[in-house]
This record gives structure tokens, C-alpha cells and sequence, in this order.
């Protein structure tokens, strides 16, 4: 078994109760990972970095290498593109990719170009959601860890950022508990009306714990009840800035 916090201890505590607890540690505990890691961090690339035993003496707790030249995109490419091709097919910067051409995907465009989202203020579905909410990463939380922390929510609390000219309309005034929602959910958290966002977007940050009361609806702000299960096309991955939504004062 190694660490105790984060992903990795949650990992090796579920591998042993999977009775697969030594082939996950790899005999390995938490410090003798730590060590691993930076050794080869230093075989891989920075070989004058120190010892992992000198950097825990040290306490330094951070490496960085000094800069003695500027950093230029694909060095070795412009000064010989045949000796260090880049890792396509044609061992070339690609404007047209037959890797994506072949997908067949019309989400994913051989060349560079506009696609308009599934979702989006172009499309019809703003005409009923008018709004488009966005996620960022807050300092309260760490995703959704430290969401219950007293402290942190007193120094960030949680709330949707809308435009001046956006709550307007809508008879918004800052401080206001308004109701965020769309055809998948509805959420009920406090707004800051700012001029730091721009007009037709609203923000929630991503991570709040998810609150219901008694009709189902969220209570704590929790952007997840509006997002949609549809992957983005390449990355499968979660569109969570791809949403369309309505605020309106809670009543």
C-alpha cells in the first residue's frame, strides 16, 4: 500500500480490497514512488537536475532549469527537417490531415476551419436558452475537493457570474439567488453581477456538491445538472462549455 491522500492512495486501497494490491504498488511505497518518479524525470530530460535524496535535504520543494536561450517551437525540425521529422505521416507540418479525413467525421475537420457546436448561441435551441454557460476552475476547490471546507467557502463562495447588461432584463441585482437552468436541470445559487464577464455568458465554477431538496433541485450550484452525457467528438471528453442555459430571479 502507499500514499494515504489524493488518487493514488484511493487507487492502492481499492487494488488491495481487488486483492491486486502488490501488482499495483509494484513493492513500491509511497516515497519509494516519489523517488522513482524523479530519477527518471532526470534520466529522461533533466540529467542536472539533483539527486532525489539532495532535493528532500533541501527542502527546496521545486526545480527548474535555468533559461540561457529563448525556447523556439521545433528547433531541430527548422534547422533539419529531414534528419528530425515530426511525428505525422509526412514527417511535415500538416495543414490537410488524412488521419482526420479518414475518420469521416464531419465534428472533426480534415483542415482548419469553423464547426459550429451541437449547442451553441448560433444555433435554435438559444432562442429558449439565450445564455451560455461556462465552468472554470476556483479557487474554493480542487475539482470537487474542499467543496465542505468552511473557510475556503467563506473566502470564494460559490455563485454564477452574469453581465450587468445580461441581469438587467432580467430584473438581476447582485446578491440575488437566481435559478440557472435548461431542458437537463436547474441549479439555485447566489449571482455576482460583474462587468468581468462578457455579455451572453454566464459562469459557474465546476466542482460545487451536488444538493438536491425535495423537487430535485440543486440548491448548492452544481454546474453538472446542466451539462450534457454527448462527448466531444475527438478527445471524448466531457462538454461542459458547451451549454446553453436561462437565468432568471428565484421567485
Amino acid at each position: 500500500y502507499f500514499g494515504t491522500g489524493g488518487i493514488s492512495g484511493f487507487c492502492a486501497g481499492l487494488a488491495e480490497r481487488m486483492g491486486i494490491g502488490e501488482q499495483f504498488a509494484e513493492g513500491r511505497d509511497e516515497r519509494e514512488w516519489a523517488e522513482w518518479c524523479w530519477e527518471r524525470f532526470r534520466s529522461l530530460r533533466y540529467h542536472d537536475a539533483p539527486p532525489f535524496e539532495q532535493m528532500v535535504q533541501a527542502n527546496a520543494g521545486v526545480f527548474s532549469m535555468p533559461v540561457t536561450q529563448p525556447a523556439v517551437a521545433f528547433a531541430d525540425f527548422r534547422t533539419d527537417p529531414v534528419a528530425h521529422p515530426l511525428p505525422t505521416p509526412s514527417g511535415k507540418i500538416e495543414i490537410f490531415s488524412k488521419r482526420l479525413y479518414d475518420m469521416q467525421n464531419p465534428e472533426i475537420p480534415p483542415v482548419p476551419k469553423y464547426i459550429q457546436e451541437w449547442e451553441s448561441p448560433f444555433g435554435p435551441e438559444a432562442k429558449r436558452y439565450p445564455l451560455q454557460a461556462i465552468g472554470h476552475h476556483t479557487l474554493h476547490r480542487v475539482h470537487s475537493t474542499h467543496d465542505n471546507n468552511d473557510w475556503l467557502e467563506e473566502a470564494f463562495p460559490q455563485r454564477v457570474f452574469i453581465n450587468p447588461i445580461d441581469a438587467r432584463p432580467r430584473s438581476i441585482a447582485d446578491g440575488d439567488r437566481v435559478r440557472v437552468y435548461n431542458d437537463r436541470g436547474v441549479t439555485v445559487l447566489p449571482c455576482r453581477v460583474t462587468n468581468r464577464i462578457m455579455p451572453g455568458v454566464v459562469d459557474i465554477p465546476q466542482g460545487a456538491w451536488w444538493m438536491p431538496d425535495e423537487d430535485g433541485v440543486d440548491r448548492r450550484g452544481s454546474i453538472n445538472v446542466l451539462t450534457s452525457q454527448r462527448p466531444t467528438p475527438l478527445a471524448f471528453g466531457s462538454t461542459q462549455h458547451t451549454i446553453m442555459v436561462e437565468v432568471e430571479k428565484e421567485r
